[in-house]
């Protein structure tokens, strides 16, 4: 799945605009974390990044014969910003089953990234998605090991999934804010 950008901020919007912009009905899920604030950042790369503290506000997912869309709805804490972002069904699906906490019999593949992560005794510390470059957005699953930061290029679904009903909190760059709201 994409992680595509839709023109405008979304918190201009109201529920029933939000439908009627995507043309489909949609069921919505809201989920709330605890707030934070902003952060500064220097990168691996050593670039000096402004970092916003984001909340999963809603997960849309639409799956019907006729259209599958899904996406995500991310809020800022401390301000009234928000923008959603365009992802794959699976993986919509997949962070509202470890929002929910509902078990599996076999690990599927975030809960696998997971283990995997702990297995190499690092522990996940942030999401942050760090930048949109021709309607698609980037991500980063920033992890401890040692008391040293390593940086993993993924998709914002993929880690947002990974981070899903923990405390591991979401960050936006800045800059990525300015462009979408």
């Amino acid at each position: 799945g994409d992680e595509n950008a839709r023109g405008g901020c979304s918190a201009r919007l109201s529920e029933n605009a939000w439908a009627a912009t995507c043309r489909v009905s949609v069921r919505a899920f809201r989920l709330d974390i605890a707030v934070h604030t902003d952060t500064v950042s220097v990168s691996s790369t050593g670039k000096v990044d402004m970092l916003v503290k984001m909340s999963l506000a809603r997960i849309v997912i639409v799956d019907s014969e006729d259209e599958k869309m899904s996406m995500i709805v991310l809020r800022e804490l401390e301000g009234e910003r928000a923008f959603p972002i365009l992802i794959g069904i699976h993986e919509a699906y997949a962070i509202d089953r470890r929002m929910k906490g509902i078990a599996v019999q076999r690990p599927l593949t975030h809960d696998l990234i997971e283990r995997l992560i702990d297995r190499l005794d690092c522990q996940i510390e942030q999401v942050v998605i760090s930048e949109l470059r021709d309607s698609t957005f980037f991500a980063k699953l920033v992890l401890r090991r040692d008391g040293e930061l390593i940086e993993v290029d993924s998709r914002p679904s993929d880690a947002i999934a990974v981070g899903a009903g923990t405390s591991i909190p979401i960050f936006v760059d800045e800059s990525v804010l300015k462009e979408v709201c």
